[in-house]
């Protein structure tokens, strides 16, 4: 047997997440070979140009994952998170999506997605240090 050699050198930590991501996803891809997943964002900035906030998700066959989103502290309770879901569920849906999906440790941002027409689909209480992983999905047909 090849010798093997096992390693934690955090001078790498990029190159291997990097590896990690790129791996998963072709072997993903082997298993849906008629769909290319394809990465989504929209984000939103002031007359300045500055960030304001953004959402990210991944559109593989017929669902939008949103893996991402934020909205700076100063500028939230504004809508501006509201009409980055409403921003990236039009182009979802343009695209051939019927359903989106994400997940949350966050309880504080329950009533934020169900008022965005999000229903919660699971929920694994005390996932990590006391706090819940919920997922959430909004049909879009």
């Amino acid at each position: 047997m090849e010798e093997l050699f096992f390693e934690n050198n955090t001078n790498e930590i990029e190159g291997i997440e990097k590896y990690l991501s790129q791996s998963i996803i072709e072997y993903g891809l082997s298993q849906h070979q008629d769909d290319t997943p394809e990465k989504l964002f929209i984000s939103c900035k002031d007359n300045r140009g500055t960030l304001l906030g953004a959402v990210m998700g991944t559109k593989t066959l017929n669902l939008l994952f949103i893996s991402h989103i934020f909205v700076e502290r100063n500028k939230r309770n504004k809508g501006i998170g509201s009409l980055l879901l409403t921003k990236i569920e039009e182009k979802a849906n343009n695209l051939g999506c019927n359903i989106i999906r994400l997940n949350t440790f966050n309880n504080l941002n329950h009533s934020f997605y169900t008022k965005n027409g999000f229903k919660e689909t699971t929920r694994i209480n005390n996932y990590m240090n006391g706090f819940d992983l919920i997922y959430y999905d909004k049909n879009l047909s």
